[in-house]
């Protein structure tokens, strides 16, 4: 069905992944025992990618950044002429297709209860100390517009959804971070872990991790200290200190910053399916490891 369906280039990843779903099931309820023919192929493929759009255009009047700007979906045909799918309801229409020409008009006054999460905005973190020095070039640069509260829903087997991706931004400037997540004791979720330190290296100003998570057994505990000191000396030569304690009452997933984010995510760091062998896409790059179900909610919280 991928080698059937030549996309046009507004699709990323999740465009492709809903319409490439949404063809699969068209073939596999009309076409059980066989193939479709082109006509009927490229029906279906129109039929989902006006669905995609119809998604698109609604996110992109909601959330009018690079994320959903991408309204103009196509195909290129079995003659390979580019056909661009519209949504009926939108054809003509200026508001839906070029929101930004078409600002909202703001309310003088709004009650908790009419805000949104597009709509609850907070201010970017204070500049840089001219001062200082400046961060090495692998760092996260800090994010030109205002970060908002966000929330996101993961599907099963859906990729580009690394630490980095999900909430990387959201790290930049802080100088702490604590990780609570009761499930942190197996070679997998240590790795998972692991990276979620890169990442903190990576942004550049975070000197303190620190975990708070559970055992079931005192062997588990046994287990794993030894790799986290492993790993507290590994990050105190780039400068992190990282320390743990063991709390097994905690259920709940969350990481929260110095500077007051709160990222809770339903499955804790856990997000991604496992790989039977490293010899497999995705075995080291999260953004194209697949994804089990979850959500994901960053909310702002007063900084500590």
């Amino acid at each position: 069905m991928k080698k059937r369906a030549q996309l046009g280039d507004g699709f990323q990843g999740r465009d492709e992944t809903a319409v490439y779903k949404t063809v699969a099931a068209f073939l596999k309820l009309l076409h059980p025992s066989g193939e479709c023919s082109d006509a009927e192929f490229e029906e279906y493929l129109a039929y989902a990618i006006e669905g995609r759009r119809r998604v698109k255009e609604q996110l992109n009047k909601r959330k009018q950044d690079d994320d959903f700007a991408q309204i103009h979906l196509g195909y290129r045909n079995h003659a390979g002429e580019f056909v661009e799918v519209d949504c009926p309801e939108s054809r003509g229409i200026s508001a839906t297709l070029d929101p930004r020409s078409n600002p909202p008009v703001p309310t003088a006054v709004s009650s908790p209860t009419q805000l949104t999460q597009d709509s609850t905005s907070v201010s970017v973190l204070a500049a840089p100390n001219p001062d200082e020095p400046s961060s090495s070039s692998s760092s996260i640069a800090p994010v030109a517009t205002e970060l908002r509260e966000k929330h996101i829903t993961i599907r099963y087997g859906d990729t580009g959804y690394s630490y980095e991706a999900l909430f990387g931004n959201y790290l930049t400037g802080a100088k702490e971070m604590t990780v609570e997540d009761p499930y942190i004791r197996r070679d997998h979720q240590l790795r998972n872990f692991i990276q979620l330190c890169e990442l903190c290296v990576q942004v550049g100003t975070i000197k303190k991790i620190t975990l708070i998570t559970g055992t079931e057994h005192d062997y588990q505990r046994a287990e794993i200290e030894p790799k986290f000191k492993s790993l507290a000396e590994s990050l105190a030569d780039t400068g992190v200190e990282f320390i743990w304690r063991f709390d097994n009452k905690i259920h709940d997933r969350e990481l929260r910053t110095d500077t007051g984010w709160s990222i809770r995510i339903g499955r804790g760091l856990d997000i991604y399916q496992r790989t039977d062998t490293w010899i497999r896409i995705g075995a080291t790059n999260l953004n194209v490891r697949p994804c089990m179900e979850t959500k994901v909610s960053i909310i702002r919280t007063p900084a500590v």
